[in-house]
C-alpha cells in the first residue's frame, strides 16, 4: 500500500514537472514570438521611414534641378514691332510679330505673302541670328537687318532695332526657373508651351532595388488631395490637379520586367476614419519591361502599351483612392517614372508638395502590407529652397 502510494505521488510530480515545463515553453514561444514581431516591427518602420526620406530627398533635388537649369528669368529682347518686307512685284509693311514655340525653337512669326516668316534669336537672347522664309535661309548678323532671301523672288527683309520693343515680361528662354508652367509674374508662354518647372509635381521618379517585393509608388488620399490642391503653384489653365477629374489614364515606363498591382479603396471609409478598405484589386505579374498606358482587358489583367487602346485602366481620383505597387523579382535595380494624363491630354498634378514659399513642403507615405492588411505611414518632411 505505501508502494502504490508512493508510486502515485511520483507520477503527480512527474505531472506537475511536465506542466511547468509546459508552460514555460509557452512562455518561451510567446516571449520568442513577441520578439521576432518587435524586431519585424522594428524592421518594417526603419525600411518605411527610409523609404520616405529618400523619396522626399529625390522630390527636392528634381524641384531644385528644374528650377536651377537655366539663367532664372531674362528679358534681354522681344520680337520686332516693324519690319519692311519686298519682293519683285510687291512689298509689305508688318507692324509687328508673334513670339512662337515649335520644333524646340523660340522664334518670331508673321504670314507674308501666304508663307512663314520665321526670325530666330542667337542662342544668348541679346539678339537676332537667321531667318527662314518660303525654304529660305539668311543669316542676320548685324543690328541693322537688310538683307535677301534666296527664293525665287529675292525677297528682302528690313528692320531696325529702333523699332524693337525690348520688354515684354516673357523670359526670352522659355524657361523662368519660377516652380511654375508660365513665365514670372504669371505671364503664360505663347503656343500653349509650358516649361519643366512644374516637372517634380507632374511626374513621380524613383528606382526600386533587387527582390524588392510591393513597393508603393503611388498613393492618394484626402491629406495628399489638400496639398497639391492648396498649392498656389498649380494654380494654372495648362495642367489639372488630382481631385477635379474622375477619368485619368496611367503612364508608366519601368526599365526592367516587373509585377504590378493596382489596389482601388473605398474613399469614404478612409475619409470618416482612416479604415483602409480595399474594393477591387488588380495583380499581373512578369510584365515586360515598356513604357506609356496602363491597359486593362476584360480578363483583368494589367499590362503596358504606348498608344491608347481604350483599354486603359481608369483612375477615377473623385470617388476612390488608389494606391499601384511594383515588385523587381530580378538582381537589378529597376528604374520607373509614373504620370497621368486625362482623355484631352491634360498632365496632372499628382505630388503632393507645396514649393510657393521659401521652404519645400513634402507630404508623402509608405505603405506595407502585413499581417493581411495594410499598414500607411505618413507625415511631412521641409526642406529649405
Amino acid at each position: 500500500m505505501l508502494n502504490k502510494n508512493k508510486k502515485a505521488v511520483i507520477f503527480i510530480y512527474v505531472l506537475f514537472l511536465l506542466s511547468i515545463a509546459i508552460i514555460l515553453a509557452m512562455v518561451i514561444m510567446n516571449n520568442s514570438s513577441i520578439f521576432f514581431d518587435t524586431v519585424k516591427t522594428q524592421d518594417i518602420i526603419e525600411k518605411t521611414n527610409k523609404n520616405i526620406q529618400k523619396k522626399a530627398n529625390s522630390v527636392f533635388k528634381l524641384a531644385k534641378f528644374y528650377n536651377s537649369n537655366w539663367s532664372w528669368f531674362t528679358d534681354n529682347i522681344s520680337c520686332p514691332i516693324s519690319i519692311f518686307m519686298s519682293w519683285s512685284t510687291n512689298s509689305w509693311y508688318i507692324s509687328s510679330t508673334n513670339l512662337d514655340y515649335n520644333n524646340w525653337n523660340i522664334n518670331c512669326y508673321w504670314v507674308y505673302n501666304s508663307t512663314y516668316l520665321n526670325i530666330f534669336f542667337n542662342s544668348n537672347y541679346t539678339n537676332f541670328s537667321w531667318a527662314t522664309y518660303s525654304w529660305s535661309y539668311t543669316d542676320l548678323d548685324s543690328w541693322s537687318w537688310l538683307t535677301n532671301f534666296l527664293d525665287s523672288d529675292l525677297t528682302n527683309i528690313n528692320f531696325s532695332t529702333y523699332w524693337l520693343n525690348w520688354i515684354d515680361n516673357i523670359d526670352d528662354n522659355f524657361n523662368s526657373d519660377n516652380y511654375s508652367v508660365s513665365s514670372t509674374w504669371n505671364i503664360f508662354y505663347s503656343s500653349g508651351y509650358f516649361d519643366d518647372d512644374a516637372n517634380h509635381r507632374k511626374k513621380i521618379f524613383w528606382y526600386i532595388e533587387p527582390y524588392d517585393i510591393d513597393n508603393n509608388i503611388f498613393f492618394n488620399n484626402y491629406e495628399t488631395n489638400l496639398v497639391i490642391s492648396g498649392s498656389l503653384n498649380n494654380n494654372d489653365s495648362i495642367n489639372i490637379k488630382i481631385s477635379e477629374t474622375s477619368t485619368w489614364y496611367a503612364i508608366l515606363n519601368v526599365d526592367n520586367t516587373y509585377d504590378l498591382k493596382i489596389v482601388k479603396f473605398d474613399k469614404t471609409k478612409y475619409d470618416t476614419n482612416k479604415e483602409l478598405l480595399p474594393l477591387e484589386t488588380n495583380i499581373t505579374k512578369n510584365i515586360s519591361p515598356w513604357y506609356w498606358y496602363i491597359q486593362k482587358s476584360s480578363t483583368w489583367v494589367l499590362s503596358i502599351y504606348e498608344q491608347k487602346t481604350w483599354n486603359e485602366y481608369i483612375f477615377n481620383f473623385v470617388n476612390y483612392y488608389y494606391w499601384i505597387f511594383i515588385t523587381n523579382n530580378s538582381s537589378l535595380t529597376l528604374n520607373y517614372n509614373l504620370s497621368f494624363e486625362n482623355n484631352s491630354g491634360s498632365w496632372i498634378y499628382i505630388v503632393p508638395i507645396d514649393d510657393n514659399t521659401n521652404y519645400l513642403k513634402f507630404l508623402w507615405n509608405n505603405v506595407v502590407y502585413n499581417y493581411w492588411k495594410y499598414l500607411l505611414t505618413q507625415y511631412y518632411i521641409i526642406w529649405k529652397k
